[in-house]
């Protein structure tokens, strides 16, 4: 059984003030999360290649109507705008809502406590990135489907080919908090 002092020692390096080392390793989870996101295209790809194959070989090609590929483009284009909107609103919202202590330095705004202002933002960034990335994905989805019901293999590439690049363009980096705080509060991001 763990004694306190022992969950404390266990959990010290997430309650210790942020420093740049400290946050690369708080970011191992997100890109994890992010590398099976972007995999599950890959997957998609090659159980609907498989599909096809299987269809072709018992002659059983279903044909999509083109109605149905406007909508599934329609909704991909809009998950795609909300996929890029949405995540970036709400980081800038939960940043403009946290009090960061600013300082003047060198006539330059500076934040007064950056390790605890990249831990808030940290903590700002996970919700904002797991939408993006879900949003993402969901337009993979709707190519896998149209491409399940029949759609052509060039029309459903076009799908996996703009959320993966969505997908990449979220990779979980550390710029990508200090640059919010720094969009939002004004400040310069010193670590």
């Amino acid at each position: 059984m763990a004694t306190r002092g022992t969950v404390r020692r266990n959990f010290s390096h997430m309650l210790a003030p942020m420093s740049t080392v400290n946050l690369k390793a708080k970011l191992q989870t997100p890109r994890i999360l992010w590398f099976s996101m972007f995999t599950t295209i890959v997957i998609f790809d090659v159980v609907l290649t498989k599909l096809r194959e299987e269809q072709r070989a018992h002659e059983h090609m279903p044909e999509l109507p083109h109605l149905f590929l406007e909508v599934f483009a329609l909704a991909a284009v809009s998950l795609a705008v909300v996929a890029v909107v949405l995540p970036r609103r709400a980081f800038d919202r939960a940043l403009a809502n946290a009090n960061f202590e600013l300082s003047d330095e060198g006539g330059r705004k500076v934040l007064a406590d950056p390790g605890a202002a990249i831990g808030t933002a940290f903590v700002a960034f996970q919700t904002p990135f797991i939408i993006g990335l879900a949003l993402s994905e969901a337009i993979a989805l709707c190519g896998f489907t149209a491409g399940f019901l029949g759609g052509s293999m060039l029309a459903v590439s076009a799908f996996f080919f703009v959320s993966a690049a969505l997908m990449a363009s979220k990779f979980p980096m550390a710029n990508s908090i200090t640059r919010g705080i720094e969009r939002v509060t004004g400040a310069t991001v010193v670590l």
